[in-house]
């Protein structure tokens, strides 16, 4: 692993904040010795409910001082990221769930484009490669590097394409405020809407300037198939979210018709997932900027 100094102001580094509930991540013991060996700095995130047996002791990782708990109320994966973004030691984060593990081959490749970006750290998202093990991918991902800039529709539709177990985000400093994700959005979110918190985030980062870069890294793996990839109502309530919230109010009506037309060609259930959707719509009428 290439030396990561943290306190460094020349130099990019890398960290990673990992977002766990009720102590879930402990049953993860690759995550939990990757933690520990690969010496990055990292926040973990503890959300739990009254129940103190949910609690994290600060002293798991005693003798990795580059490791950070914070046991914190729930109030869902977008918060809790907030909370790891504002507490790390370091110029970007890779973002874990407690149900991934990594590929140090890949950090070690992040690091060095990291270190190769000679303009502010908080312009500069990175999304990488998601794999379900060593030969499987997620997705299909780009060959080379493409950048994504500027807040335009068809950025707009490409971000949406994008996992946040696929994203490497700046975290927050003196020079630039820090852009949260959105805490009415992602599972357990104060809204309700239990997914497409990365998508706004990166709306929100293309607006106000920065850039995003697609990079054939693999960076993580997940075993299972991603909730994301499912159809069920609450993915479609979601999606109904986020377009209304990205998208210009005038597109609204061609949405609709778009996503009917596609339902009704997918035979039984279209009603349903067009209610499901309009009821997303509604609700990312009334969502705010953090």
């Amino acid at each position: 692993m290439s030396s990561l100094d943290p306190s460094s102001k020349k130099k990019q580094t890398l960290g990673m904040c990992v977002s766990t509930m009720n102590g879930k991540l402990l049953r993860n013991t690759v995550l939990v010795s990757q933690i520990q060996e690969l010496g990055l700095a990292t926040v973990v995130v503890n959300q739990h409910g009254p129940d103190p047996g949910g609690v994290l002791s600060p002293d798991l990782w005693a003798e990795a001082p580059h490791v950070t708990v914070v046991n914190a109320e729930a109030r869902g994966v977008s918060q809790s990221r907030n909370v790891g973004l504002h507490s790390l030691s370091a110029h970007w984060a890779v973002l874990c769930d407690d149900d991934v593990t990594l590929d140090p081959l890949g950090l070690d490749a992040l690091t060095d484009l990291l270190n190769g970006h000679d303009g502010p750290a908080h312009e500069l998202v990175v999304a990488g490669e998601l794999w379900h093990n060593a030969s499987t991918p997620w997705r299909k991902y780009v060959k080379e590097i493409s950048t994504l800039k500027g807040a335009s529709i068809q950025n707009a539709l490409a971000i949406q394409r994008i996992n946040s177990m696929e994203l490497v985000v700046p975290t927050p400093n003196l020079e630039s405020p820090h852009m949260p994700f959105h805490p009415g959005l992602g599972l357990g979110s104060t809204g309700g809407v239990l997914a497409g918190e990365e998508v706004v985030y990166l709306q929100q980062h293309l607006a106000q300037g920065g850039h995003i870069l697609r990079a054939p890294i693999r960076i993580r793996f997940h075993e299972q198939e991603s909730t994301g990839s499912s159809i069920q109502a609450s993915t479609i309530q979601a999606m109904g979210a986020v377009h209304r919230h990205i998208f210009p109010w005038w597109l609204a009506p061609f949405l609709v018709v778009k996503m009917t037309w596609k339902w009704r060609g997918q035979g039984a259930g279209w009603k349903n997932n067009l209610s499901a959707y309009l009821s997303g719509m509604r609700l990312g009428s009334t969502l705010k900027s953090p």
